[in-house]
């Protein structure tokens, strides 16, 4: 408790004097002669026991009457937080920032314009010597400490909401940081936000060592109704003019009811397909586009549905490139008989067919050409062992390039071992020795596995097969337990390795039916997935490279990425790359912002380690803050109370006069009476 005038407390001692006049014009008992007391003695002990409890109660009405008189000159208040009229005031407003406020509030507007307008609101609060600042949560520059308010004001008013799903941990200690090192006495944070359960932080927000200073938490309740549509990326397979690129979409649809929307596809801003979804309350419905691309190139599109809860989340972007022609490298170690015959005559039985073109190497003959304009390097080392080639093929490996491997011919391993050895642990040993087997058949797994469906399948005889290592591999193709197809990683690239020959000595496959398929689908997926479109969730980074490269987005924005790392993730969109590992980079908000699930307020203060002030979403919050600065007033309090009191004091001292009056006058004429 504390006292707006500490003054009129010395005027306190005033209290007592109705103890002092209570002790000063105390009764005396009196001697009155009288012939017999037998019929007055217990009455008279029965009355004089109500009369000093009634005169020590009224003693202590005057007491506190007085006291509470004094205590309502004093003023006095009590109130939650410290705060110091005039000692300055340094203020940081987070501002979340992410998709989900976007939602509806009472009135039409956004969750996000609301939280703008009471920020403003805030700072309205401050004086005109006072500091303020502001942090987003989505991680974007804010503003540092100033007292120049009208400049956090135009911040607040160019903010928009991005997709990401924003950092609360990561913004406090922001907003924490940035009061440290100021000199006001009084240290304040005005958390805006919707209570979106995604954001809640796994562990508790520590201010315990933030010293002088509040937190303030201000929750915007808005509708939970939304539709939203999500997918991965395009198939990684190869695209060529005139094949077929399958486009997967999910619409969720989080409302109470049941809704029909149209989805439509969209290329470089053009609509070319459209379909009519019902999906019921709370539920999802997959679909998909199939678009048939007519030239070579990037193609750039997005898939959209009628949808106005949140805009962010009603469009799916993506971008594929299409080749003109994909080339195949086929490197061999060996002289004499062509590895690479069968897969010549499966894969392109006729000159430049399905865009394919085939270029033949031998390890004598690697430093002719430049390897990166390969999609896929079929290896087939023979029993040659060539350091130089095993270094130029870590080299494109590490650059994101894919390498189908064949086994040795001879059975040893003595190449695939100095190209482990070589890639300093970037790779490890991926064959054993080959060996005889009678096993049959083949079963794909993985992106393969759609290959299942094929016939003759269950008529392959193996001959031969060679060991994989099966340790950090993801395996696309085994013959009961045995891996005969392994992908493993190397660098931003990675290794098909293939238990066999592609020849008849290894097995009988390349004289049935099914081995065109399954090699031009081979083909196809590990040329295709040297993907340079890399899909991110807004919010997000990624290292594109060492050097300095560019970037543009999908709504005009450009700069340098000095460090390597891009950051600018936080709206949806494509960004295009000048260079380095990636062409493009899709950005899509992470799903679970679109699901608009708030937790209840009293779940804030277990996110932090500290107490906190929880503000009521149904008042303005710089009138409640205003409130608990000033505290309660306890004056008006205090003088009804002493009414109160006074007022007892004098019906029940009026009261007592009375008695008393009576008494006296029944033991006057008691007596006569008697005798």
């Amino acid at each position: 408790m504390e006292f707006s005038s500490p003054a009129f407390l010395f005027a306190l001692p005033l209290a007592l004097a109705p103890l002092i006049l209570h002790l000063f014009y105390r009764r005396r008992r009196s001697t009155v002669l009288f012939s017999s007391l037998n019929f007055f003695l217990r009455q008279e002990k029965y009355f004089a026991y109500r009369r000093r409890l009634l005169e020590i109660f009224l003693m202590l009405c005057r007491i506190l009457g007085v006291a509470l008189i004094v205590l309502a000159l004093a003023g006095p208040y009590f109130r939650k937080i410290t705060f110091l009229a005039n000692g300055g005031t340094e203020a940081v407003i987070v501002l979340d920032d992410s998709m989900s406020m976007q939602r509806t509030v009472p009135g039409g507007h956004t969750a996000f314009e609301l939280a703008v307008r009471q920020a403003e609101g805030l700072l309205n609060v401050l004086n005109r010597e006072d500091s303020a600042g502001l942090v987003f949560l989505s991680g974007r520059p804010g503003m540092e400490l100033t007292r120049e308010k009208q400049k956090v004001v135009s911040a607040l008013r160019g903010a928009k909401v991005t997709g990401s799903a924003g950092n609360l941990t990561s913004a406090v200690r922001q907003a924490v940081e940035l009061l440290k090192g100021t000199q006001g006495i009084n240290r304040e944070i005005y958390l805006l936000t919707d209570l979106q359960e995604s954001m809640l932080p796994k562990r508790k927000i520590r201010l315990s060592d933030w010293k002088n200073g509040h937190l303030f938490v201000i929750p915007i309740s808005g509708s939970n109704a939304n539709a939203s549509i999500s997918g991965g990326p395009p198939d990684p397979s190869l695209k060529t003019p005139g094949s077929s690129v399958y486009l997967p979409f999910t619409i969720r649809n989080s409302s109470p009811r049941s809704r029909t929307f149209k989805a439509t596809l969209n290329i470089t801003g053009n609509p070319v397909q459209s379909k009519t979804i019902s999906v019921k309350a709370d539920s999802s419905v997959n679909e998909h586009f199939i678009y048939v691309p007519v030239r070579p190139g990037r193609v750039v599109g997005t898939i959209t549905i009628d949808d106005s809860d949140i805009p962010l989340d009603n469009t799916l972007p993506f971008s594929f490139s299409v080749s003109d022609l994909m080339n195949v490298l086929l490197l061999s170690g060996g002289e004499g008989v062509d590895p690479f015959y069968y897969l010549r005559l499966a894969v392109k039985p006729t000159p430049r067919a399905y865009g394919i073109k085939f270029d033949s190497a031998s390890f004598r003959t690697t430093g002719i050409g430049d390897w990166k304009r390969y999609s896929l390097i079929f290896l087939s080392p023979g029993s040659a062992v060539h350091t130089d080639t095993a270094d130029r093929l870590l080299e494109y490996l590490r650059s994101g390039g894919t390498v189908a491997a064949l086994p040795e011919t001879d059975g040893s391993t003595r190449f695939y071992s100095v190209l482990a050895e070589r890639s300093r642990g970037l790779l490890p040993a991926i064959y054993g020795p080959v060996g005889e087997t009678t096993a049959t058949g083949i079963l794909f797994d993985g992106a393969l596995a759609s290959l299942n469906d094929l016939l003759q399948l269950n008529l392959l005889r193996w001959r031969k097969l060679a060991g994989l290592q099966v340790r950090s591999a993801t395996l696309l193709a085994r013959s009961g337990f045995r891996p005969v197809i392994s992908e493993y990683p190397c660098g931003s690239g990675r290794v098909i390795a293939l238990a066999f020959d592609l020849r008849r000595r290894f097995s009988n496959w390349p004289e049935l039916k099914s081995f065109p398929v399954v090699m031009n689908a081979l083909v196809n997926y590990a040329a295709g997935r040297k993907n340079r479109t890399i899909a991110l969730s807004c919010g997000g980074t990624v290292r594109v490279e060492e050097k300095t490269i560019t970037y543009t987005d999908s709504r005009g924005t450009s700069g340098p990425i000095p460090d390597g790392i891009f950051r600018e993730t936080l709206f949806p969109g494509i960004v295009f790359f000048s260079g380095g590992p990636y062409e493009a980079a899709v950005l899509t908000p992470p799903p679970r912002e679109s699901l608009l699930h708030g937790v209840p307020l009293a779940e804030m203060k277990r996110c932090f380690d500290s107490p906190v002030t929880l503000l009521s979403p149904g008042e303005e919050p710089e009138l409640q803050i205003a409130r608990l600065r000033r505290g309660t007033d306890l004056s008006g309090a205090a003088l009804l109370a002493a009414l109160i009191l006074l007022t007892v004091e004098f019906l029940l001292g009026s009261g007592l006069s009375g008695f008393f009056r009576k008494q006296e006058g029944t033991e006057k004429g008691g007596p006569s009476h008697a005798i």
